[in-house]
């Protein structure tokens, strides 16, 4: 799901960038990054507690636009081979998310090519339409982009996604999603593409919502970890790339007014 930032009241959205003035885009990036990897291991567990899988989609969002703003890669610009191994790495991995989509709908195509109506004989021809049209994956960022939202675009397909619901489909939907921007964040670094002189707000603002979404995450997990009987699952979601091993101090001491005089919750 695309990040709309305009959609945000007036209100809200001061609020969002005050508090994403208080972290660097480095610690919110990493924080999302971690989120969003405790996400796709134990997701499914923390939906009836608050997180669902489209506030999982904005996370993922928010960190692919603020990997395209080129947040912690300043490093990457001037060194050219540790730029190039990043490259290197966002490409292996929307390779492996484009083998793992491509998988799923190998399934799809396997139930539905069964049946005899023509919604899904329809369904069946879209998918041997993505599959032959990206045969090979490429080893542009950008185009491969490309392939990664025409498989997305196949699994959204209603009859597609309703044979695909339990094999696999909503996560290979996310993170295809979540691939593409930071391919194109990574394509964008590499030619070396600037942002707007309002990018400092609009990047507050990013990290505000980050913040806003990790927290909400962390509450989600812990609740479901004492109703599920797995206090360990809330590990998963802790925001130590915010607060360190402290869990609730920032960088340089300061206690986040959000954690200060709670009992865990923010």
């Amino acid at each position: 799901m695309p990040l709309d930032l305009a959609i945000i009241a007036p209100a809200r959205r001061r609020e969002l960038v005050e508090a994403g003035r208080k972290f660097g885009s480095e610690l919110t990036l990493s924080q999302a990054r971690r989120t969003l990897d405790g996400y796709a291991t134990h997701g499914g567990k923390l939906e009836d507690f608050g997180f669902a899988q489209e506030d999982a989609g904005e996370l993922s969002a928010a960190h692919g636009e603020l990997v395209a703003a080129g947040v912690g890669r300043e490093m990457k610009r001037s060194d050219k081979k540790t730029q190039q191994r990043a490259y290197a790495a966002a490409v292996k991995d929307g390779q492996e998310v484009r083998t793992r989509a491509r998988s799923v709908l190998g399934a799809a195509r396997r139930i539905l090519a069964r049946a005899s109506a023509e919604e899904e004989a329809a369904a069946v021809r879209r998918i041997d339409t993505v599959m032959e049209s990206g045969s090979v994956a490429d080893d542009d960022a950008d185009r491969l982009a490309v392939q990664l939202d025409e498989l997305r675009a196949v699994l959204g397909d209603k009859v597609v996604a309703n044979a695909t619901a339990k094999r696999g489909g909503p996560k290979a939907i996310a993170d295809l999603e979540g691939r593409a921007i930071a391919l194109r964040g990574i394509a964008q670094m590499a030619t070396g593409r600037r942002g707007t002189p309002e990018e400092t707000e609009r990047l507050d603002l990013i990290d505000g919502i980050i913040l806003e979404l990790v927290r909400s995450a962390r509450e989600a997990a812990e609740a479901a970890g004492k109703a599920l009987g797995e206090p360990a699952l809330a590990n998963a979601f802790a925001l130590t790339e915010l607060y360190g091993g402290s869990g609730g101090r920032k960088a340089g001491g300061a206690v986040d007014e959000e954690e200060e005089g709670t009992d865990g919750e923010a």
